[in-house]
């Protein structure tokens, strides 16, 4: 063994040679020093990084691409971004993150046949500073995502919570916001592993909203929805929890969509700019997503406060993370009306108009809102092609779960909630 070699670096040699793996890296790698010591300090980080042995590693490597090469290697490309992510948010822009990276590409490609080698692209290099994903961006992204998506993000976005940590969460945990019609913030009990704390975190509307709309669609293709159904689960049956690698290839894909950098990192960040910027205090937010609170000041030890304190801090906060388009009260009020008219025959429709002018006609917003559609009236009267009545002219309906799904399927979006469960949508 090289003198130049520190008892760090020998320390981490050792560890290799105790394994099949590592000796088989060293025996390919090892002819120059420098080489020797980056690869081997890739390969412990990869190691400790999936949480799994060299031999392990190499091994499950192995059975995958003997089961199917393609979907092996798709695994392991996953992977490995995941990972270059990971050395490029530890390890900032340079070299340092590419060489780390290449010690774990070689940590696999060294013990397998020349026809099974897998070729990752090495990190590009990220800033150590993760920025917040902008208001903007986050609705263009929502726009861009389904169903599913649009939940995965909205939860993130809201709560904070790691992408380890996400992953285990079931329905259980959501249950209560997304049946109860009312609840507007949701707390969400948690436990961190990697710091070994306890937590707790919220949801607010977007993400309580988008979990309804989701499970929804969830039940109208037959999944069985229980306590312990995942939040984070494949769309393909038979509905799998997503592990953390397949939940961030979740989120690559949306980005090659939309030309948006999101990831589950950057969401997490986005929670704790927009939270501390709605006035919750550092410490808090730090709680909420799951970090130690370090320090024996008096500040670090209670500044935690009970659960309906945390409810208001959290609602006072939330407007700065609040994605939903800002409807106008007018808004609102045409789309009821034109919901409870589309229920009508014309006559009764021209008598509930001419009722509502007459109970809410001093209002300004009131009345131009009421002459606006007692105008569509008269020309729907003289429209012979559109036997149902407001619906060809502004396409609003209210709707149960049961028909939301081929609502959304045909183009329409939501517009508001009732509080019966029923949706107003339109197109």
């Amino acid at each position: 063994m090289e003198e130049n070699i520190g008892p760090k670096d020998r320390k981490r040699i050792a560890i290799l040679e105790a394994s099949e793996a590592g000796k088989q890296l060293l025996r390919r790698k090892g002819k120059k020093t420098s080489t020797k010591v980056i690869y081997v300090r890739g390969a412990l980080l990869f190691s400790e990084y999936l949480g799994k042995s060299l031999d392990q590693i190499v091994n499950e490597y192995k059975a995958d691409v003997e089961a199917n090469l393609v979907k092996g290697w798709e695994k392991w490309e996953e992977v490995f971004a995941d990972f270059g992510d990971y050395l490029t948010q530890k390890h900032g822009e340079g070299t340092t993150a590419k060489t780390y990276f290449e010690g774990a590409k070689a940590l696999i490609n060294c013990n397998v046949p020349k026809s099974a080698r897998i070729k990752p692209e090495s990190p590009t290099g990220a800033s150590r500073t993760i920025p917040p994903i902008t208001m903007e961006d986050l609705r263009t992204l929502r726009g861009a995502a389904d169903e599913r998506e649009r939940a995965f993000i909205d939860f993130l976005k809201d709560s904070g919570v790691s992408r380890d940590d996400a992953v285990k969460i079931n329905y259980k945990e959501v249950k209560k916001a997304v049946e109860d019609q009312t609840i507007t913030a949701h707390k969400i009990n948690m436990y961190r592993g990697k710091e070994n704390v306890e937590y707790e975190t919220w949801i607010g509307v977007n993400a309580i909203e988008s979990l309804r709309i989701y499970f929804m669609v969830r039940r109208q293709r037959g999944e069985q929805i229980t306590d312990a159904t995942p939040i984070f689960a494949s769309n393909t049956e038979p509905y799998e929890r997503l592990n953390v690698h397949s939940l961030s290839a979740v989120f690559r894909r949306l980005a090659k969509r939309t030309g948006i950098t999101v990831s589950t990192h950057r969401l997490r960040k986005t929670f704790e700019t927009y939270i501390t910027a709605g006035g919750a205090h550092p410490l808090v937010a730090k709680y909420w997503t799951g970090h130690k609170i370090k320090g024996r000041d008096i500040e670090a030890s209670y500044i935690i406060p009970p659960e309906d304190v945390q409810r208001d801090i959290y609602l006072r906060a939330y407007p700065y993370l609040d994605v939903r388009p800002q409807i106008s009260v007018e808004e609102l009020s045409k789309a009821k009306i034109e919901s409870e008219l589309d229920t009508m025959d014309p006559k009764a429709r021209k008598s509930y108009v001419q009722a509502l002018v007459k109970r809410f006609g001093y209002k300004p917003s009131m009345k131009r809102l009421l002459d606006d559609i007692a105008k569509q009236l008269d020309k729907e009267e003289e429209n012979t092609d559109c036997p149902n009545g407001v619906h060809c002219a502004e396409e609003f309906a209210q709707i149960n779960e049961n028909e939301l799904l081929t609502y959304l399927q045909q183009g329409y979006t939501i517009v508001h909630t009732l509080a019966n469960g029923e949706v107003i949508v339109k197109r």
